[in-house]
């Protein structure tokens, strides 16, 4: 598998990203969501052809107005060829700072989705509008699969 990247709308070229678009999703799963302290909402999901397979990608918009209107995705993971981005959830860690997780995993065909090397990768976003949006660069973080946010010990650590 590649090192995942995070693609953002904005140096997309239009006929590249129509197949992110709403109107053209037949399938999603495994949502998240994040308040950020400005009041702004960021969501995240799977999607990707009709079913659990080598087209899913996950997707991130945002909400200015509490969840009434959503953007269009502003960022994705795609990996190339049949590796499957998965089970996103976002997370705002004690600096207030916005993360974006998911797992990917090889997936030659439709039902085959888990390959037992798969991995959980996190991005932090970097800016605070949609305007401004750019992340760090994705890092594995752990095999499998991540479906809940961190845990935060007294201690300052992360589970």
């Amino acid at each position: 598998m590649a090192e995942p990247q995070v693609r953002l709308a904005r140096r997309a070229a239009p006929e590249e990203w129509a197949r992110y678009e709403t109107a053209r999703r037949q399938f999603q799963g495994i949502p998240g969501i994040e308040r950020m302290p400005d009041g702004r909402l960021w969501a995240t999901w799977y999607s990707g052809g009709v079913g659990e397979g080598p087209e899913n990608f996950v997707l991130l918009v945002t909400s200015q107005d509490d969840g009434l209107t959503w953007s269009e995705p502003l960022a994705v993971v795609d990996p190339p060829g049949h590796t499957r981005a998965f089970d996103p959830c976002l997370w705002r860690d004690p600096l207030g700072r916005l993360w974006w997780f998911w797992a990917e995993s090889d997936s030659p065909k439709m039902g085959e989705i888990m390959d037992g090397r798969g991995g959980v990768w996190a991005a932090r976003l970097e800016g605070e509008s949609p305007e401004e949006l750019k992340f760090t660069r994705p890092v594995r973080i752990a095999n499998g699969v991540m479906m809940n946010k961190p845990t935060v010990l007294s201690n300052g650590e992360w589970l």
